[in-house]
């Protein structure tokens, strides 16, 4: 009997600790879409959400023959309406490259023209949303560098202590006979300070397509592809330790890839997909890992999907744990699908995700913190009417439920240049409504 006592004393303990127990979070929704303040006409925007919640909106605009000018558009964390950033910086042929922001919420833009002096070649600039402002910050590349060749494609990527990491192609202004031969450089260093430059790849070589991805330790990752014909280009990634060390590493043969992507985890670990074979149709998706703080004997390299039908629109992203998401869309019959796979040390299982009639395109993967992954994407009728924007929350490599953000194209409008981002573990989303020029910037937020 006093055993029988017992154990139902203990039932009715363990039943009154499972009803103190904290109850589990609601998952966040998603806020209507709004238009952001000001951006009527807008198009081919960049967006980046802050970790303190500011949205910053960045566009290039043309103001008379070859002129551009820079706009920008920002809304603190907990407002409404967004806001416009005076003394927007004017250049020839002007174009933002990149996009990235600092935890105080201000914006960072790398940007390329070929005049007048003050904004020629490569520049950083601070987007100021304090005193709404554009601040000069910085020209990387300097002497031989910018005397002896054409720079383009900046891509940014910002570590915890405040450097800065620029990656480019550099175009000789006298190239040799033969193959074009473009290089790719990059310049590491602190907003208005001095900037170290190294090229990643030799004189005689062209490559292309460079990509960076860092973490806030300052390892970096600058994903290419190396050769001119088809049946050269190879896949290959330069690595840069915490301590500024730069390797090199050829990731797989000749003629093996067409449109590389690379992302790096919070640990150091590496993820880099791509397309093969080099020349179309591009049927295997490739997806090397390297783990953190090793070398080549960490490297693990799986072909996710090979053989008919094509693959495309290829997208990777490392969770904290060092666990690496590739994303990638093939045919279904007439339909398209988006498809994951998972590594996290064993063999990935690829598993489909997007609902099957329909087409869909694959906008991209955003870590959100722990094991959780953000995807959007945009479907499609098989004869190509916008059916709207969609998200799906992803969690150790297995997606949830699809949430549809906006309706039909004849209902929402045209869904083009979507954009996520997290902030203390909410997403927002930006995009392009409508066919422009009649076109506005729509804002959607998670709120818990």
């Amino acid at each position: 009997m006093l055993r029988r006592h017992r154990l139902a004393s203990l039932a009715i303990a363990a039943f009154l600790v499972a009803g103190l127990a904290a109850p589990v979070a609601a998952a966040p929704t998603w806020t209507t879409p709004v238009t952001a303040t000001g951006t009527a006409g807008w198009g081919g925007v960049q967006s980046v959400v802050a970790k303190d919640g500011t949205v910053i909106i960045v566009r290039a605009v043309g103001v008379g023959g070859t002129t551009n000018r820079l706009e920008a558009r920002v809304r603190a964390p907990g407002a409404n309406r967004f806001r416009s950033i005076a003394q927007s910086p004017e250049g020839d042929f002007l174009g933002l490259t990149s996009l990235v922001a600092s935890p105080d919420g201000d914006g960072w833009a790398a940007t390329t023209a070929d005049g007048p002096a003050g904004v020629a070649g490569i520049r950083l600039w601070r987007i100021d949303v304090t005193a709404r402002r554009w601040v000069p910050a910085g020209r990387p590349f300097r002497g031989a560098v910018e005397r002896d060749y054409r720079l383009s494609t900046a891509s940014l990527t910002r570590a915890g202590d405040g450097t800065f990491t620029i990656a480019g192609i550099a175009a000789p202004k006298s190239p040799p006979a033969g193959d074009p031969v473009y290089r790719i450089v990059v310049a590491t260093g602190r907003a208005g300070g001095s900037f170290a430059t190294r090229f990643l790849t030799s004189a005689d070589v062209h490559a292309t397509t460079p990509g960076i991805a860092g973490n806030a330790r300052g390892e970096i990752v600058v994903p290419f592809i190396q050769g001119y014909d088809l049946a050269e280009m190879t896949p290959r990634v330069a690595i840069r330790s915490a301590s500024g060390r730069w390797r090199t590493i050829t990731l797989g043969p000749a003629g093996d890839s067409q449109r590389i992507r690379a992302a790096i985890g919070p640990d150091g670990t590496v993820g880099v997909t791509w397309l093969a074979p080099a020349n179309a149709p591009f049927t295997e998706v490739e997806l090397v890992t390297l783990g953190a703080g090793c070398g080549t004997s960490c490297i693990a390299t799986h072909t996710l999907a090979t053989g008919l039908p094509a693959k495309d629109q290829i997208a990777v992203a490392v969770e904290a744990d060092g666990d690496v998401l590739a994303g990638w869309v093939q045919p279904d019959g007439s339909a398209t699908r988006i498809w994951l796979a998972h590594a996290d040390g064993g063999v990935p299982a690829p598993q489909v995700v997007s609902e099957d009639g329909r087409k869909v395109r694959l906008s991209g993967l955003v870590p959100i913190g722990g094991s959780r992954i953000g995807m959007i994407g945009v479907l499609f009728t098989t004869g190509f009417d916008g059916l709207g924007l969609r998200y799906w929350p992803v969690r150790n490599g297995t997606a949830g439920s699809m949430v549809t953000l906006t309706g039909s194209e004849a209902a929402d409008g045209a869904v083009n240049n979507e954009q996520l981002g997290f902030a203390k573990g909410l997403g927002t989303i930006t995009w392009m409504r409508g066919t422009y020029p009649a076109t506005t910037i729509s804002v959607t937020d998670q709120r818990r």
